[in-house]
């Protein structure tokens, strides 16, 4: 029962207020209103709600909520109560509210990466990679992000294949489900992207894998001395390493020719080197040691701009475009020639299992091991450039590039003023 009257009354300096007083299940209600409505509003709410502190205009808020609740078109809507649904609500908008941009995250991220002493062409690829992506909304909270509009990114700036994949990896360190990047403080309740995969290798081949024929290896090394790319296929080829490993193998003053030891037959890579971290020993082949002193001459098998080069030596043999073929082709033939299984783990890293289902059946052509083992230079007439001498014929390239434009600019300033030169 509720017994509640509105009177009008009268500040000390004459200015008027309306009192709500009564009582309402036994609590004794005591409030000053500005206007008449508003107590009145008050004092008509009470059959519903006990009177507390709230306003008259949070009360009307409260009722205009549950309307909406009561009247929405889903059924499972309208059976949820507002105190369940406020308590549910309130998680993601304090995770909104307390979450980093964008750029903060990112910086974070880039950080915890340093200091996991990942690799450094790792962490370059990262930034040259999801880097622009975090420079375009280093401002926008995370919280932003859908699954269709990260796939419309993507989309729209196919900058690398890995886009989707290190992007995927990047919301998993913001949701905090990354296992290989820790976030003691995720700002997202779930990555919105977890449900993407890795992309489908459009290749052909048993497994997915493909090999050069020994025709395409000739083709291969015959045309990339052209581009000066020679040597690092010549490494790639029959060394079995992969190109981002060879990469790093001559780019780090640790390795390199430091790591070949030609009197003991063998090459030393290490976990720092390889892909799965682990050691492997290389034995150097009577065709690799016959390259390896033929370019003893060359500090490193890496040539200057090696990423334009290796594209347009790649396209030597367009229809085969298997990432890491001269590492299948090297495997597939070890084990043609012989070799077992726990011979080419030593060298490729890779198991028996793996051996048996990816190479052991790719030479369809058994006349091809003998050729392939038997590409020493002396079967080809090109060789590749130093560094020194690519570095100096692209100083003369830029220089002569200079002179063009500045002869061209000249001709041009030149034509316009005789057009200006009137006729006498």
């Amino acid at each position: 029962m509720s017994e509640l009257s509105v009177t009008k009354k009268f500040y000390a300096n004459g200015t008027p207020y309306w009192f709500l007083s009564g009582t309402v299940r036994g609590k004794r209600i005591r409030e000053k209103f500005k206007s008449e409505k508003e107590a009145n509003q008050a004092a008509g709410g009470v059959g519903r709600v006990t009177m507390s502190s709230v306003t008259a205009d949070e009360h009307e808020e409260a009722v205009t909520a549950l309307r909406f609740l009561r009247e929405h078109t889903e059924e499972a809507i309208r059976e949820v109560g507002l105190v369940e649904l406020v308590r549910w609500a309130v998680v993601p908008y304090l995770a909104e509210k307390r979450s980093p941009t964008i750029g903060h995250a990112w910086n974070d991220f880039i950080h915890l990466k340093e200091s996991q002493n990942r690799r450094e062409d790792t962490i370059r690829e990262l930034k040259a990679i999801v880097g622009p992506f975090a420079k375009i909304y280093e401002r926008v909270k995370p919280t932003s992000f859908t699954a269709e509009s990260l796939k419309a990114y993507c989309d729209e700036r196919k900058i690398h294949p890995k886009l989707r994949l290190n992007l995927k990896h990047f919301f998993a360190y913001l949701s905090g489900t990354a296992k290989l990047s820790p976030n003691p403080k995720p700002c997202l309740l779930k990555n919105p992207i977890a449900h993407w995969s890795k992309p489908a290798r459009q290749v052909e081949g048993i497994e997915g894998i493909e090999i050069l024929t020994a025709e395409e290896v000739r083709r291969t090394l015959e045309g990339a001395a052209k581009v000066s790319t020679q040597r690092m296929f010549v490494w790639m080829l029959f060394t079995g390493m992969r190109p981002r490993e060879s990469v790093r193998f001559w780019s780090d003053a640790r390795f390199g020719w430091k790591r070949i030891h030609l009197e003991d037959g063998v090459i030393d890579v290490s976990g720092l080197i390889s892909k799965t971290k682990g050691w492997r020993e290389i034995r150097i082949q009577p065709v690799l040691k016959a390259w390896l002193e033929a370019y003893g001459n060359h500090e490193s098998f890496l040539p200057l701009n090696w990423r334009d080069r290796y594209g347009e030596t790649r396209k030597l043999v367009p229809e085969k475009d298997a990432h890491d073929i001269c590492r299948h082709t090297f495997i597939s033939f070890l084990l043609a020639a012989g070799n077992t299984w726990e011979e080419v783990e030593l060298q490729a890293g890779n198991s028996k299992d793996i051996q048996k289902k990816h190479y052991a059946r790719l030479i369809r052509n058994k006349a091809d091991v003998p050729i392939f083992w038997a590409f020493t230079p002396d079967k080809f007439e090109g060789r590749d450039k130093t560094n020194a001498e690519l570095n100096s014929e692209a100083k003369v390239n830029r220089r002569n590039a200079i002179i063009r434009n500045r002869s061209k600019n000249f001709t041009t300033v030149r034509e316009n003023e005789k057009k200006k030169t009137p006729l006498v």
